[in-house]
């Protein structure tokens, strides 16, 4: 029989690189961080590491420099593709978001009016950064697609901090897909 504290140590080994250091985490603070302006939408890849068993993949803590803090997590999910959520802006918070299941379609638009596309899905695992003054939301195109989004603000800031538009301002074509 192999000791626990032999099979612990063989796992934190094997997946040394998922576990945050305490200086690792701390650095992580609010008051510790020193975060990169950002002022466009940043795409996060992530790796997946794939083995027999299945998959594993790790969505926070991979891309520190650009959103290091986190206040909250949740998770939104639409019932039908098609189904559009959203499209606000803050002017203080910063949203990243990580789709877990089917394909979202996102729209972002920056204080500029540079307007900019991403598809995020599972298959190809990536975090989307969405930095202040960024209008921004997403459409389903898959059914039962679901994502975690994670922001910097607690709830009740972020309440404060919503500026919503109406989706279609930039007519329907933006959100569907184009042929090719």
């Amino acid at each position: 029989m192999i000791p626990a504290d032999t099979l612990l140590e063989k796992s934190r080994r094997g997946a040394k690189n998922l576990i945050a250091t305490e200086e690792e985490t701390n650095t992580r603070s609010p008051e510790n961080h020193r975060k990169r302006s950002l002022k466009d939408p940043q795409l996060a890849p992530i790796q997946c590491h794939v083995d027999d068993r299945g998959f594993l993949y790790q969505i926070l803590g991979t891309y520190d420099d650009i959103f290091p803090h986190i206040a909250r997590a949740y998770v939104v999910g639409n019932f039908a593709r098609g189904t559009i959520r959203g499209f606000h802006m803050h002017k203080k918070e910063t949203k990243a978001y990580f789709v877990a299941s089917g394909t979202a379609k996102f729209v972002v638009v920056g204080g500029d009016k540079k307007t900019q596309t991403f598809v995020l899905n599972s298959r190809n695992p990536s975090v989307l950064v969405v930095p202040p003054n960024n209008n921004h939301g997403w459409i389903s195109l898959e059914d039962a697609t679901m994502l975690v989004a994670m922001s910097d603000k607690t709830l009740k800031e972020s309440v404060e901090d919503d500026y919503r538009s109406d989706p279609l301002i930039l007519g329907e074509e933006i959100w569907k897909v184009t042929p090719r």
